[in-house]
């Protein structure tokens, strides 16, 4: 863990270095190539490996992981209801746009409340 410590501050002196050499928007910049930037601030997220090895040691951790991954699932389930339930409203509001619209004779909207609204957004 020594070494990977070492390469964790060595890059983010790296970092440090080459925001330092970068302007703001990346315009007049000494170094041009912003994905080296890029590449190391996505190296800086290995830090977050380092909190793995801090579960092993605390039982409060340990219980917190499984719990979240145990909940992985159910989880799931529950963002494919949401979307199932986002799908048939989508239809259903479709249907009823279509409806109204099918109602008026030659396709000629302007009769109907908020008519101008619907035309703008469906066509």
């Amino acid at each position: 863990w020594n070494y990977f410590d070492f390469a964790l501050i060595a890059l983010q002196i790296l970092e440090q270095c080459v925001v330092a050499l970068v302007d703001g928007d990346g315009s007049n910049a000494i170094m041009g190539d912003i994905a080296v930037v890029r590449l190391v601030r996505i190296l800086r997220v290995l830090r977050v490996v380092r909190v793995f090895r801090v579960v092993r040691f605390v039982a409060e951790l340990k219980k917190v992981m499984y719990l979240v991954i145990a909940s992985l699932p159910l989880f799931f389930w529950t963002m494919l209801f949401a979307m199932l339930l986002v799908y048939m409203l989508a239809i259903f509001f479709t249907q009823v746009v279509v409806d109204m619209a099918a109602s008026v004779s030659n396709g000629d909207l302007s009769s109907h409340e908020g008519a101008e609204y619907l035309q703008e957004l469906f066509g």
